[in-house]
């Protein structure tokens, strides 16, 4: 199942909320998230740290053109809604977030004292 989904009926017809699929990939200095967010809107996103908790939410419009009788149509809106634990390691002043085509990339920096280090050998 590509996305876990849920239905609700509102004001403004049928919504269905979605668990967004995810990758997380570790890397030397970062974390980065791969949200699957299809259809919404880059400023229908919202994405926050509290209390070392990341949270990640938008809405993707149903596909509705006016002025066009419909004959047939599946499309509903779709409500994402994620949320992820951070590990002591994440400076949460250091986060970033690119959406294109669809995926939403956070990027997660570790804290400095977290990362590997060389040492020399004298």
């Amino acid at each position: 199942m590509f996305f876990k989904k849920e239905m609700k009926e509102t004001d403004a017809g049928t919504v269905q909320t979605a668990l967004p699929a995810v990758d997380i990939q570790e890397l030397p200095t970062s974390y980065v998230l791969r949200l699957d967010m299809p259809g919404v809107e880059k400023e229908a996103i919202k994405a926050h740290v509290n209390e070392r908790v990341l949270t990640v939410s938008g809405t993707a419009p149903a596909h509705f053109k006016p002025n066009v009788t419909l004959l047939y149509d599946d499309s509903v809106a779709t409500e994402y809604h994620r949320e992820f634990t951070l590990a002591d390691n994440v400076d949460i002043q250091s986060v970033d977030a690119i959406y294109e085509f669809g995926v939403l990339t956070v990027t997660l920096r570790k804290k400095q004292q977290y990362l590997p280090k060389e040492i020399s050998v004298q």
